[in-house]
């Protein structure tokens, strides 16, 4: 490995003082680093801050390679490690961008062993011949833990050939590290991990005012086949037809997860009915979920919590008819449970705001959504929304209420998603699913004695 000033040196013929020079005028946090087998050039990396005012606490990494003939031995790994923690040391910088081809498996493998997470997608950002390629934005935000460096050699040796077995062949060797590893447990350390660990932490909500709100909510969906999930899914149900990445997935050693979205475990169940039968699907459920991602700021919030999810599955119609259809269902569904916490719980719920938020390709949708919206709801504002990511099919619908503090709180979402297509392996299925927040009503609007 070496510093910017001896790679600006091997490629160039002026003499060292000279380059140092120039050097010591660049931004410190714009650095390049190489490694070198023997005299050659193998690797390099390369990161800069971006120059406007109101983005310089922002990073881009802006190339990565390493040579065909050194590649799989953790060259690129390190590269980028080494240059991420030079940052760290500048200041000023919170967070370093990327973006990574989609077709770049093993690039974004390492970025994501690296600590960055996916959040959005550029579409046909690369044009080769006749072939568009999308790039996925990535980051990574260095105000957080740093993260841990990268596998040892006989560690990412031991994950690669237990990754290549199915599931179930890994199985029986996870299970028996897990099995070893709870035979050196004391019970302190039980102790110890339940006072800190907020996966295992207790919810702040009193499970009266949960219960309350679950009965409110399956009753609001009565048009809804009301079922009860599974604690676990099949490993891969968020990952694998959505841009979700396993690391905030809480993965067993049994080939499952545990529920991180239940719209993704109704959407197999969704899938199967359809293959039972031609009708549409109409699924809800109330469900404890886990994930394995930053808390987002705010009293009251943990690792799990409750949800409310909605979800309509079936062949596509005319004029977008069916998409349309489920929306407004969901929408209704949402606002009617509103209207019983509301009168439940003796709080008044302050403004309701829809927002709808489109592809140009889906803005014929949005705009037969609105006028429907405005007749079933007349008492909600419809709003424009931001383009949905695309982890949306085209189109997203946010449910924003003022809560009694004053603060506009997101409370749910709706959306079209490409999921059923791929679970049918046909494009005519469509598959519109919501998400609400059931922990947000206790906690934003109800009595005070039913957090804890």
């Amino acid at each position: 490995m070496q510093s910017d000033i001896e790679i600006a040196q091997r490629a160039t013929l002026l003499p060292i003082a000279d380059i140092a020079q120039r050097l010591a005028s660049i931004d410190p946090a714009t650095v390049v680093f190489g490694a070198f087998d023997g005299d050659a050039l193998v690797g390099a990396v390369g990161i800069g801050r971006w120059a406007p005012a109101k983005a310089r606490h922002r990073a881009l990494l802006w190339g990565m390679y390493v040579a065909p003939t050194h590649r799989r031995r953790g060259l690129g790994e390190a590269l980028v490690a080494r240059a991420v923690d030079q940052l760290r040391h500048v200041g000023g910088i919170a967070q370093v961008e990327l973006l990574v081809a989609t077709t770049s498996v093993a690039a974004r493998r390492l970025y994501r062993r690296l600590g960055f997470v996916w959040c959005g997608r550029q579409p046909r950002a690369i044009v080769q011949g006749a072939e568009a390629i999308d790039e996925d934005m990535m980051v990574l935000r260095l105000g957080a833990a740093p993260p841990r460096g990268p596998l040892r050699d006989d560690d990412r040796a031991l994950a690669d050939e237990l990754a290549a077995r199915t599931p179930s062949e890994a199985a029986p060797a996870l299970l028996e590290v897990a099995r070893q590893q709870a035979a050196r447990r004391r019970p302190a350390d039980l102790r110890d991990q339940h006072a800190r660990d907020p996966f295992v932490a207790l919810s702040p909500l009193d499970l009266r005012a949960v219960n309350r709100a679950d009965a409110m909510a399956l009753d609001a969906a009565d048009g809804y086949d009301a079922v009860l999930l599974s604690p676990l899914a099949p490993l891969g149900c968020c990952a694998v037809v959505s841009p979700s990445h396993q690391h905030r997935i809480v993965s067993t050693s049994r080939g499952t997860e545990v529920v991180a979205d239940p719209t993704n475990s109704l959407a197999l169940e969704c899938a199967r009915r359809l293959r039972a039968h031609a009708g549409d699907v109409r699924l809800c459920t109330v469900h404890q979920v886990v994930r394995a991602q930053q808390l987002p700021p705010g009293r009251g919030f943990t690792q799990h919590f409750r949800m409310l999810a909605l979800a309509d599955a079936g062949r596509a119609r005319a004029d977008h008819g069916f998409d349309v259809d489920a929306v407004v269902r969901h929408a209704v569904v949402i606002h009617r449970l509103l209207d019983s916490w509301q009168a439940s719980s003796g709080t008044p719920i302050g403004n309701r705001v829809v927002s709808l938020g489109c592809t140009d390709a889906a803005r014929p949708i949005r705009d037969r959504l609105a006028r429907r919206l405005a007749d079933e709801l007349p008492a909600v504002a419809i709003a424009e929304g931001p383009a949905p990511a695309p982890y949306y099919a085209g189109l997203r619908a946010l449910v924003d209420v003022d809560a009694p503090s004053g603060k506009r709180v997101n409370v749910a979402d709706t959306g079209l998603f490409d999921w059923m297509s791929q679970l049918m392996s046909d494009r005519r299925y469509r598959f519109v699913a919501s998400g609400l927040g059931l922990q947000l009503l206790p906690l934003m609007f109800q009595r005070t004695s039913d957090v804890r």
